[in-house]
């Protein structure tokens, strides 16, 4: 058995909505600071619904396939899923808000977590959500220091 975890961390950056954007759906750009995203897409976006080839790691492990693309909002939000849960399965969300002071974005990740029954959330929560908060905690101060590179 296994449960989901979700873990979400946030941070406001010093640039605007529109600015951070190709930093999320420019495949280079992504990995420049998402240290677990191997692949992501082929190119172009597809539309929402549409599959886009995705290679990524969360906490340790490693999936790879075609994931949905959730959501595609631009300059706003864009989610995707990859697997399906209890069978390796990732789902990814980044939230934009625009701000006084730049953007806050807000980046979540839900995974199966090891679990047996009846304790497989706490186990989950307890062993899982931890390492995910590090990796996405360290992606966003990433994020922050490629912003402030000169161009």
């Amino acid at each position: 058995m296994r449960a989901l975890v979700t873990v979400a961390e946030e941070a406001v950056l010093p640039v605007g909505a529109e600015a951070l954007w190709p930093y999320l759906v420019d495949e280079t750009r992504l990995r420049a600071w998402r240290d677990g995203v191997e692949q992501f897409g082929r190119g172009e976006l597809p539309a929402v619904g549409e599959t886009l080839f995705v290679a990524q790691r969360a906490v340790g492990r490693r999936l790879q396939g075609p994931a949905t693309l959730a959501q595609c909002e631009s300059a706003r939000a864009l989610s995707y899923e990859l697997g399906e849960p209890g069978d390796g399965y990732l789902a990814v969300r980044y939230d934009l808000w625009p701000q006084a002071n730049g953007c806050k974005l807000v980046v979540s990740e839900t995974v199966d977590a090891p679990g047996v029954p009846i304790i497989g959330p706490w186990l989950g929560h307890r062993w899982v959500a931890p390492r995910l908060r590090a990796e996405l905690t360290r992606d966003l101060a990433r994020l922050r220091q490629r912003l402030a590179e000169p161009a």
